[in-house]
């Protein structure tokens, strides 16, 4: 008789949408397809079926649900070894419950900045994007059993902003012409796309302008009418919707104009000039210590020649030292261990 193999199983409560942007499903998902082979990942969501859609479409079960009572009652069925809790509105009330109601699960959480009281009963939180001033850093709590991932480092990023293997080939394939990328997001709300694009345009230089915009983007009627009524000027312009190689456009890419958050330290993973132009008030409180000088106002724009004059002395030295993404591997065994105790050890 074949002996029965357990097999783990991993929830993720995330969520998206225009207003909020989609980084947090974009990183579950990525987390979701490098623990494929750890265990059996499960969504769970209460944004709209768009999301939960756009989460299907990766090959993972997805549940809608309509409160955090829904939420905590289909982890309870589900009975899950880890739940990865990775959206911007953390409740205590809920990470508690979860404590209280499944305590062999294991608990993690991803930019827990607002909800500092539930990290004793949290096993790992990864604070990458905004944290310490953005310092590297790894703690360890031996009283509640917590780690803590700080800084850029501990990004979790996709596999393919790790590969080396075609950068050359990719940065000479458009080495005739000058290629900016602009991506703002799965929702970009605030229309910087069209914005930037309009800047650029008034260059009057000859270029390729790549432009990705996301699944919650709803300018597009305008931004079209802008593309229109350049098309004559001899600039390159090409719009892609939801792509999935989003490295491969980066490293395509002479500049990048984005927004502070995951897609620019993407592109300063990639060695990548970049602009970023902050969304709102608390986008630019939260950056305010960047040791960078890439992050604009969006008054700036309209300086848009000055801005890319000033990337001639963009500061790589400054971008190395955030070592972004190389504790990935820190972060996954960690979770691995979480999963499996005893196959695994940090």
């Amino acid at each position: 008789m074949a002996e029965h193999v357990s097999v783990s199983k991993i929830a993720f409560v995330t969520e998206g949408g225009t207003k909020i942007g989609f980084g947090h499903v974009y990183r579950s998902v990525n987390l979701a397809e490098q623990l494929r082979s750890d265990a059996i990942p499960l969504f769970l969501t209460q944004s709209d079926e768009s999301v939960a859609a756009k989460i299907r479409h990766f090959g993972f079960r997805t549940t809608r649900c309509k409160s955090n009572e829904e939420i905590l009652d289909a982890l309870s069925q589900i009975k899950p070894t880890v739940v990865v809790f990775d959206e911007p509105h953390l409740s205590a009330t809920l990470i508690r419950s979860v404590r209280a109601a499944l305590g062999e699960t294991r608990i993690i959480v991803f930019d827990n900045f607002f909800t500092p009281a539930v990290n004793s009963c949290v096993d790992v939180i990864v604070n990458a994007l905004i944290s310490c001033d953005f310092k590297n850093e790894f703690i360890y709590d031996e009283n509640s059993n917590t780690r803590y991932y700080f800084g850029p480092r501990y990004l979790v990023l996709n596999e393919d902003f790790f590969l080396d293997s075609f950068e050359q080939q990719t940065q000479a394939r458009y080495s005739h012409k000058k290629t900016v990328l602009l991506t703002f997001g799965g929702g970009d709300y605030a229309d910087l796309t069209t914005r930037a694009l309009n800047h650029i345009l008034k260059l009057d230089e000859e270029m390729r302008i790549q432009i990705l915009i996301g699944p919650g983007y709803t300018h597009l009627k305008k931004l079209n009418a802008v593309i229109q009524a350049n098309q004559d000027y001899g600039v390159q312009i090409e719009v892609d919707k939801d792509v999935n190689n989003v490295a491969e456009r980066m490293r395509d890419a002479d500049v990048v104009i984005t927004s502070p958050g995951l897609s620019m330290f993407e592109a300063l993973r990639l060695r990548k000039r970049v602009i970023a132009v902050h969304q709102n008030e608390l986008q630019k409180a939260d950056y305010k210590n960047f040791p960078l000088k890439c992050i604009v106002e969006q008054s700036d724009m309209s300086h848009m020649a000055a801005l890319l004059e000033d990337l001639e002395h963009f500061d790589q030295d400054s971008v190395d030292k955030l070592q972004i993404g190389e504790g990935r591997t820190e972060v996954l065994q960690a979770i691995r261990n979480l999963l499996s105790p005893s196959k695994y050890s940090i």
